[in-house]
């Protein structure tokens, strides 16, 4: 039955395709976001153009501008951008959570067992994902995500749902409604919000999940409001945003703000699509964004994905199981917006496990223990990225040989039972090269010993 749910989706993409194009350009009449210079006094500016203003950044100068004649919004714009106080001027977009523009549903599972932390539904906790990915593995050496906070800005959540019990950041806002309350317990944009959360709470489950609502029950949220969720998450310590939508209009706006959270050493995700397409969707394709395609369960390519040259990385898409919204409510799903959290919960487990590394040594480390997948895919062989992200390998200590999550005589012992005695290899197996010489010898063992037992360098495996 799970199949069906995506053959469905695909069947839905061949049809709407050219009216996902249009949609995503949309934007909303009689708007227009503007970014002023410092000092400018944003209502006086308003009220002498027959505007209000109903929304403002003011940490970044830029304001939302309702205007009260019906002139196209093209023409307001050209008229504000001739104003030497407005640094620039665009509309205020209208952007798509794709699954639910391409009318992808959930199948819902009816006979799922209560949840149990850790172990219940046996389907959530030992689904094909999760031995893809080696989930499991990394969790088991204690690196869970503790003391990350991953931003999820979406359309809302059901925190009745029982897996967010005590995974759920103190901050939360809702940008359409504009309140603290993005908590949603029915229909469409509560499944995804909550089926979104429900992948970074499995792979990360110590990370703290902070709710930003931008997208209304239409499944449409504005760029203006995507803008300050994303500034939101910045100024209230989010490490990583999960943003599971897009549009094909780039925006200055969320570019201005996706800027300010890099500086900052935020990572940022977004998906790639559903069309099937080669084409760059927005914001995957900034280059501070990392831009997920979908995978199935044998590393192809989930026909549904797009794909391009400006994707990072791949993870699974396709029958992933999750909870939805309703209570302790679950289900299968497929889409992009659902490879993309894979990607921020390996992000949250190594900032957690590294500390100070920026965004670019986080890509690197992932990039450079990615599942090299282009034999298997070669219609795409330059345009899924870097490869399928795979957990386990990414997130290992130099010389920590045998995976115990400490460096000790245990790992040397290891070590010269893999040279001499054809003992278990170490996974990955850089782990062991800690003396960086592109090979694993008895040279290694003895780097750690010296290290452990006489104050030697610190193992430096290859990247």
């Amino acid at each position: 039955m799970n199949i069906r749910l995506c053959i469905l989706i695909g069947a839905i993409i061949l049809f709407s395709v050219s009216a996902s194009a249009t949609t995503t350009t949309r934007y909303m009449e009689a708007q227009v976001v503007c970014q002023l210079e410092v000092g400018v006094d944003p209502d006086s500016m308003a009220a002498a153009m027959g505007a209000t203003v109903v929304d403002r950044l003011e940490a970044a100068d830029t304001y939302l501008f309702d205007f009260s004649q019906p002139d196209p919004v093209d023409v307001l714009i050209s008229y504000m951008e001739a104003l030497p106080t407005v640094l620039y001027a665009q509309p205020n977009y209208v952007i798509n959570i794709f699954d639910l523009l391409q009318v992808s549903q959930p199948f819902v599972d009816k006979t799922s067992p209560p949840f149990v932390d850790g172990e219940s539904p046996p389907a959530f906790y030992r689904q094909y994902t999760d031995e893809q990915m080696m989930i499991d593995d990394v969790l088991a050496t204690g690196v869970t995500g503790e003391g990350i906070v991953v931003a999820v800005i979406d359309g809302g959540l059901d925190r009745n749902h029982p897996l967010f019990e005590n995974r759920l950041h103190d901050v939360a806002f809702d940008f359409v409604e504009n309140d603290n309350d993005p908590w949603t317990d029915y229909g469409s944009l509560a499944d995804h919000g909550t089926f979104v959360a429900g992948i970074i709470a499995r792979a990360a489950p110590d990370a703290q999940l902070m709710i930003i609502r931008s997208f209304g029950s239409s499944g449409n949220g504005t760029s203006f409001n995507i803008t300050r969720g994303i500034y939101f998450a910045v100024e209230h310590g989010a490490q990583v945003i999960n943003m599971s939508f897009g549009m094909y209009a780039e925006d200055q706006a969320i570019n201005d703000a996706i800027e300010l959270a890099h500086y900052f050493g935020v990572v940022m995700t977004a998906s790639a699509g559903n069309n099937d397409l080669q084409v760059d969707q927005f914001p995957a394709s900034h280059p501070y964004v990392l831009s997920v395609a979908a995978v199935d369960s044998a590393d192809v390519k989930a026909y549904f994905s797009n794909y391009s040259l400006t994707v990072a990385f791949t993870a699974p898409g396709v029958d992933v199981y999750g909870p939805l919204s309703g209570g302790d409510v679950w289900g299968w799903w497929c889409g992009t917006s659902f490879s993309t959290p894979y990607v921020s919960a390996l992000a949250a487990l190594l900032k957690s496990h590294y500390g100070e590394w920026t965004p670019e040594m986080i890509m690197q480390r992932m990039k450079t223990n990615a599942i090299d997948i282009r034999m298997l895919n070669p219609l795409y062989e330059t345009l899924l990225g870097n490869g399928r992200i795979n957990f386990f390998y990414s997130t290992y200590i130099c010389g920590d040989a045998n995976r115990s999550g400490n460096l000790n005589l245990g790992d040397a012992v290891f070590l010269i039972n893999y040279v001499f005695k054809q003992g278990e290899t170490p996974v990955p197996l850089k782990a062991g090269d800690t003396s960086n010489d592109d090979a694993v010898n008895v040279g290694d063992a003895v780097y750690m010993i010296n290290f452990i037992f006489r104050n030697g360098p610190p193992p430096v495996c290859p990247d």
